[in-house]
C-alpha cells in the first residue's frame, strides 16, 4: 500500500533526524566519536530487539510474547 510505504518512509526519516540530533549533542557534550558510535550500536540493538519475540514471566511459567500479546 502506497500510504503505508509513505508513512514508513516519513517515520524512518524522523528517526534519522532524531539520531543525528542526539549524536551531535553527545559529541558537543564531549563524548568521543568512538563512544558515540558504541552508544548508537547499543540503540540499534535495542530497536531490533523490539521486533523479536520475547518472553514474559507469568508466575512459574514463561509465556512467549510478541507485540505485547502471548503467542
Amino acid at each position: 500500500m502506497a500510504g503505508e510505504a509513505s508513512q514508513r518512509t516519513m517515520l524512518l526519516l524522523a528517526v534519522e533526524v532524531v539520531r543525528a540530533a542526539y549524536e551531535e549533542a553527545l559529541l558537543k557534550h564531549g563524548l568521543l566519536p568512538s563512544t558515540v558510535a558504541l552508544i548508537h550500536s547499543y540503540a540499534e540493538e535495542n530497536l531490533a530487539a523490539l521486533d523479536e519475540p520475547t518472553t514474559v514471566s507469568s508466575g512459574a511459567a514463561v509465556v512467549p510474547v510478541k507485540d505485547g500479546h502471548e503467542i
